[in-house]
């Protein structure tokens, strides 16, 4: 080290290293590429994901369990090998106060957020259906 204060050696470390990428940046593309294929990186990336949304891996697993590994909203069971789709699994949480509720489909998770998280979008949405599948049935 340099520095015998750590401080004082962490910024000279962390100039050289942003120096050293400035330089060299082929060279620093491969390498971050490289490491986010790697588990570990999967692995701390999702944790932050989920710690983001008021979650831990321990609650999210958790809730699946409680849930019996199915949509909180449309009953869906879960494919967990998906990232996207029906089938996929999300953490589901208020934006207000980033509290955790559940776990949803994508396709159920996308239509609270399309809805602002708004019980009356909802409500009235529900109306809307249930006002032209009585004008089709007259229709018929």
């Amino acid at each position: 080290m340099p520095y015998a204060d750590p401080d004082v050696s962490r910024e000279y470390h962390t100039r050289k290293s942003a120096e050293w990428a400035k330089n060299h940046p082929e060279k620093r593309e491969r390498i971050r590429k490289k490491h986010c294929q790697t588990l570990k990186h999967k692995i701390s990336k999702r944790k932050c994901v989920l710690k983001s949304k008021g979650w831990t891996p321990e609650s999210y697993a958790a809730a699946l369990v409680t849930q019996e590994y199915r949509c909180a909203v449309c009953l869906v069971l879960f494919d967990l090998r998906l990232k996207q789709g029906k089938g996929a699994a999300c953490a589901d949480h208020d934006h207000h106060t980033n509290k955790s509720r559940g776990i949803l489909c994508s396709n159920c998770n996308l239509l609270l957020g399309h809805a602002m998280d708004s019980e009356e979008i909802l409500l009235k949405a529900a109306a809307y259906l249930r006002k032209h599948k009585d004008a089709s049935k007259k229709d018929r």
